[in-house]
């Protein structure tokens, strides 16, 4: 496993106020253009090639496709059900596929030349047509594997329609590594009328300023390799009663926050810092955070529920053929 560089990231979301306001699988086609209605790219399927993944591959997992060893350019969908494996290799509107070249087994049977590099001529399961696609879906009887799969080494070479990017692209596992701090102070409108303030707790944020609503304002850690999905509750900052929640999910190297309150219909306003350390933390000269006026994230129209995307850490890429000079990678790990 390559390891690239692992980065802390602190976010902290501030001062929400919520208002109170009462595939089934195809048949295999040759030689047929279809259009992707989606992308409004033509699609060609061949013989082994299908439209879609059928609605029986329940392990279905994306991975990253890295083209010029850094470059994020499309996913990688790797699954299987009771007869077949299927790898879809999809780019997006932005680019094209000219080639795939997809190995699937051993990693001991990788073809490979006399300097140890992989032979991608020599992979068995190919795609090579023109025009180019903006997707290929491989559908590959498992009767056709030998031995154990563990591991699948999916090579494409990716373009743009004008020509002017080629690039070679291999699939990688999407892990990322790192911590992530976050905290949120809430203002959420009272069934009563006026405001109730509400904060995340924690690690308290600045225990030097004297501010009363800052007592409880705390922040949780989440570590990158594990978080998937979590709901945090944001309480009353005298009451010490939930009045609201922040659901954050990790998914790619983006963290998403969405908050709502328990008790009223709306969001007012929110504010959401995102650093590598808690240090970074924007704090006016009496030590309390300087959120209205110095964090990077803000949102000041009022409505049902306040969101936001933030891109965070780097990718650990997968594994390299060891005696290869020239980059590659394979995903290992495979639920088949």
């Amino acid at each position: 496993m390559k390891a690239m560089k692992v980065i802390k990231f602190m976010f902290i979301a501030i001062f929400a106020m919520l208002l109170s306001v009462s595939c089934e699988k195809e048949e295999v086609f040759e030689d047929i253009v279809y259009e992707d209605i989606l992308k409004a790219k033509p699609i060609r399927y061949v013989s082994n090639f299908v439209s879609d993944i059928p609605t029986d591959v329940s392990n279905l997992t994306d991975y990253i496709l890295i083209a010029g060893k850094t470059e994020d350019v499309g996913t990688v969908s790797i699954g299987s059900n009771a007869t077949h494996i299927y790898v879809k290799i999809d780019v997006g509107a932005e680019y094209q596929i000219a080639e795939t070249h997809v190995f699937l087994g051993e990693l001991a049977n990788i073809p490979v030349n006399k300097k140890g590099n992989p032979v991608i001529g020599h992979y068995p399961y190919k795609y090579s047509d023109d025009p180019a696609v903006s997707v290929v879906i491989h559908e590959i009887p498992k009767t056709e594997i030998d031995g154990v799969i563990e591991i699948a080494a999916v090579h494409a070479v990716v373009i743009n329609e004008e020509g002017t990017y080629r690039e070679t692209a291999w699939g990688a596992p999407c892990e990322y590594e790192g911590t992530v701090v976050f905290a949120m102070k809430t203002s959420l409108a009272s069934i009563t009328g006026g405001y109730n303030y509400g904060v995340s707790q924690g690690e308290i944020v600045s225990p030097e300023c004297t501010a009363s609503w800052t007592r409880y304002f705390g922040y949780q850690t989440v570590d990158l390799s594990t978080f998937l999905h979590e709901t945090f509750e944001l309480v009353h900052v005298w009451q010490n009663r939930v009045i609201g929640e922040v659901e954050v999910v990790f998914i790619n190297g983006v963290l998403s926050f969405t908050i709502t309150s328990t008790e009223s219909e709306g969001v007012a306003f929110s504010y959401l810092f995102v650093g590598e350390d808690a240090s970074e933390i924007p704090m006016y000269d009496n030590g309390c955070p300087a959120y209205s006026t110095l964090f990077p994230y803000s949102n000041i129209e009022a409505g049902a529920m306040h969101y936001y995307e933030v891109s965070v850490g780097e990718p650990v890429v997968g594994g390299t053929v060891e005696s290869a000079t020239r980059w590659t990678y394979y995903i290992d790990g495979l639920i088949l």
